[in-house]
C-alpha cells in the first residue's frame, strides 16, 4: 500500500490529511506499507509502519513497475500542475487488479458555493491549490490514464446533519473516487 503525501501540511509542517491509521486498520497486515512525500518529516516525526521515500509526484515514481496493490492519495491531486503525469505513472507502479483511492476537494461543495454567491468570492482553500477537479472532469482524466472508475461519491467534514441526504447528495466538502487498474 501507498500513502502519498502522508507527511502532510504546508511544506511537509502541518498536520498530515493521511488516513493511514485507518488504511493500516483496514487492510490485512500482509500489506508492506509506503510513504511518499515531497518532503521529508520534520524531525522526530514517526511515521509507524511506513517505509517513507521522497521525491515528486509529478515525475517517475521511484518504484518497479506492478509494485503496489492499493494507492491512497488523500488531498494531493489539487496540488499537482497536470493530472496526466501524476495518474499515467499511478498506474504504471499498480498491480493489475490494484485500487486507487483519491480523495480532493470538491469546487461543488456546498460551502464553497454559499461562499461564491454571499461573498462573490471565489473559495479554492490554501495557496498551494493548482487545480481543481469536478466529478465528471475526474472521471474523464482518470480514463484517459486507462483506470477504471467504481464509485465517486462526496465526504461531509462537517455537520449539516439536518440537511435531508438527496439535499446533500454530490455537495460534500470533498470528492471520494474509487478507481481500478484493469487486471
Amino acid at each position: 500500500l501507498l500513502d502519498v503525501g502522508n507527511v502532510g501540511g504546508l511544506y511537509g509542517q502541518g498536520p498530515s490529511h493521511s488516513n493511514s491509521p485507518k488504511l493500516i486498520k483496514e487492510f490485512d497486515s500482509k500489506f508492506e506499507f509506503h510513504g511518499f512525500d515531497l518532503f521529508p518529516p520534520p524531525e522526530g516525526k514517526e511515521l509507524g509502519l511506513f517505509k517513507q521515500h521522497q521525491g515528486n509526484l509529478e515525475e517517475k515514481l521511484p518504484f518497479p513497475d506492478e509494485f503496489f496493490t492499493v494507492i491512497y492519495m488523500g488531498q494531493i491531486l489539487e496540488h499537482v500542475r497536470n493530472f496526466g503525469t501524476v495518474l499515467d505513472e499511478t498506474f504504471r507502479v499498480l498491480t493489475p487488479g490494484g485500487r486507487l483511492i483519491v480523495d480532493i476537494p470538491n469546487p461543488y461543495s456546498l460551502k464553497r458555493m454559499i461562499k461564491q454567491v454571499v461573498f462573490k468570492a471565489e473559495h479554492l482553500g490554501d495557496e498551494t491549490h493548482t487545480i481543481f477537479a469536478t466529478p465528471g472532469s475526474l472521471r474523464r482524466c482518470l480514463g484517459l490514464s486507462s483506470f477504471s472508475v467504481e464509485e465517486v461519491s462526496t465526504g461531509w467534514k462537517d455537520g449539516l446533519a439536518f440537511l435531508p441526504t438527496a439535499f446533500k447528495r454530490g455537495l460534500g466538502e470533498t470528492l471520494l473516487i474509487s478507481a481500478v487498474k484493469a487486471a
